[in-house]
């Protein structure tokens, strides 16, 4: 894992020394106690204060830097680091001379000075030190470093165009009443950033029994992280499930769960699971290597229809009926009406401010009445399917879920929702899933061999046909989440960009996937 950090007021802290300096040069009021930014806001309202603000940093960091001290917690986070394998890199945004300092102090040596007369190089390489003229230069440097986080007091850093989307954001807000929000994510102390980088470095190590070689981020979204953990042995995947207040669903166990079972019965078209720390939220799997999956064709459709038939021919093994039910398991026609209900509740609720959604919802309900009527004249939508007829199913199953190994071949991923449920749902959703866009020809030839693989249940077409369109119909609310406030708080947290554009976008793709369900289901 490779991290870096900045160096003013990140690893060096000022707030003792700029307090003692500008109170030796006669600036402050007797008796001042505040740290850097409250001597400046002081010494800004002075007569020509800028200016002497700005001789004073140029001291600062040159005549005066022995007067620095670590900041608290930073060492710490440093040992920790390299105790865990992490390669550690300082990049720093330093002039060599300041611009209000006569005797031409070399700045850079100053810093380096310091660093050596305080430990760091103990921890840092000294090669491994970077002073840049410019914001723009330094975050060059730090996409050039290819490095997996960075860690700084500026959010303007993370803010420039060129900071790298691949490098974990961390803005230490030390002194922040409440944490800023923006395309980072903040943090109060060392503590709390050494929580969330080394964690999984040493979770990784614990459950391996031995130290990683190396550790680095495998993708940047999502609900969970993903990690690619370097082995003398080879290369694993290592995954991290945070908690989240809106989701209690155990997603590590049900993972886990899945993987173990379907490893222990031969299944390869997935990773092996390896080791779990449920209480820290981190599970180890084999490292799958390959591609996400891009312009599927005919045989992609029958590798994920062999591995639905593999599922379904596990309905019996040793440990299947241990397993639970899907997320948000459909076994019955009434609970899958009111899934599509309780979403568009939620939706009615912020309809009044978005008058274009609220039309759509008025056109969808009456979709949704005429469409619950046609299917609780043919069939009783209470009655909930026999366990005979259920399948084991991924829950989120395609292909945006799988990757393509080199071989070709397919390996299918994100089993937290694994478990029993109606074939037909596992089927809709795999035809609908607005991320897959199959052709009608490659629709319907899962169509087909869904209805060979799950032909055994004598009313499995009657239900395919009653359910397509309702399952369309939840799909309509699923892309509508957009509007709800919580998912927006978490996109703008993940530094999402307009929220507007957003909307409009996912509303679009309901009205297109309403259309196409009214005009097959007229």
């Amino acid at each position: 894992m490779r991290i870096g950090i900045d160096f003013d007021n990140t690893i060096a802290s000022y707030d003792s020394a700029f307090r003692s300096v500008a109170a030796e040069w006669g600036l402050l009021p007797e008796g001042f106690t505040g740290g850097k930014h409250q001597v400046r806001e002081v010494i800004r309202r002075l007569p020509d204060g800028e200016t002497a603000w700005m001789r004073l940093q140029g001291r600062m960091y040159g005549h005066h830097m022995p007067l620095a001290q670590p900041m608290p917690g930073v060492m710490d986070f440093l040992r920790r680091a390299k105790a865990g394998g992490a390669e550690l890199v300082v990049v720093s945004h330093k002039t060599q001379y300041g611009h209000f300092d006569p005797d031409r102090v070399d700045l850079r040596q100053a810093a380096r000075d310091w660093l050596e007369a305080n430990g760091f190089f103990e921890l840092i390489a000294r090669e491994r030190v970077y002073f840049e003229k410019t914001r723009e230069e330094k975050v060059a440097r730090i996409a050039a470093m290819d490095l997996d986080a960075f860690v700084d007091d500026l959010e303007e850093v993370f803010r420039e165009p060129g900071f790298p989307a691949r490098t974990e954001a961390c803005l230490f807000a030390a002194g922040h009443q409440n944490l800023p929000q923006g395309p980072f994510l903040a943090f109060a102390d060392f503590s709390a950033i050494s929580r969330h980088l080394l964690t999984p470095l040493e979770a990784a190590a614990r459950m391996r029994g031995s130290p990683v070689s190396g550790l680095s981020r495998a993708n940047g979204g999502g609900n969970n992280r993903l990690y690619r953990v370097e082995t003398a042995q080879g290369t694993l995947a290592l995954k991290s499930y945070p908690s989240l207040a809106e989701d209690s669903r155990d997603r590590l166990g049900t993972e886990f769960t899945a993987l173990a079972f379907l490893g222990s019965h031969g299944v390869a078209e997935v990773p092996r699971a390896l080791a779990a720390e449920p209480s820290d939220g981190f599970a180890l799997y084999s490292w799958i290597e390959g591609q996400p999956v891009t312009g599927s064709g005919e045989g992609d459709i029958d590798a994920a229809l062999a591995f639905a038939h593999r599922l379904h021919g596990l309905r019996e093994a040793e440990g299947a009926q241990a397993l639970p039910p899907a997320s948000e398991a459909c076994l019955s026609g009434m609970e899958l009406v009111a899934q599509i209900s309780w979403r568009l509740e939620r939706l009615t609720e912020v309809a009044p401010g978005y008058p274009e959604l609220a039309a759509f919802l008025e056109r969808f309900s009456a979709a949704q009445a005429r469409l619950v009527d046609t299917a609780g004249r043919n069939m009783d939508l209470a009655a909930e399917l026999p366990p005979r007829h259920r399948t084991l199913s991924p829950s989120d199953f395609g292909f945006h879920n799988a990757l393509r190994r080199p071989d070709g071949g397919l390996t299918f991923l994100d089993l937290e929702y694994f478990g029993w449920d109606d074939p037909v749902k596992l089927t809709a959703d795999f035809v609908l899933h607005p991320g897959m866009n199959l052709t009608a020809v490659q629709k319907e030839r899962f169509l087909d061999g869904a209805g060979r693989l799950y032909g055994a249940d004598p009313a499995f077409d009657l239900r395919l046909r009653l359910f397509l369109p309702l399952y369309a119909l939840r799909w309509c609310m699923i892309i509508l989440n957009e509007f709800l406030p919580e998912r927006w708080v978490r996109r703008a947290l993940a530094g999402a960009g307009d929220r507007r554009a957003a909307e409009a976008r996912q509303l679009a793709k309901a009205q297109a996937l309403l259309s196409a369900t009214l005009e097959a289901h007229p």
